[in-house]
């Protein structure tokens, strides 16, 4: 588990492969604005 700031996920992308793409979609998402359930990132 990693529990920081999305500030310094630069920091983690190195640790999987498909951590930068995560870390865009969670920074240029209003994850507020987004119906419950599954989306495809």
């Amino acid at each position: 588990m990693i529990l920081d700031m999305l500030a310094e996920a630069d920091r983690y992308t190195a640790l999987h492969p498909l951590f930068a793409r995560a870390f865009e979609f969670l920074r240029s998402t209003d994850l507020l604005a987004l119906a419950p359930g599954m989306h495809t990132i």
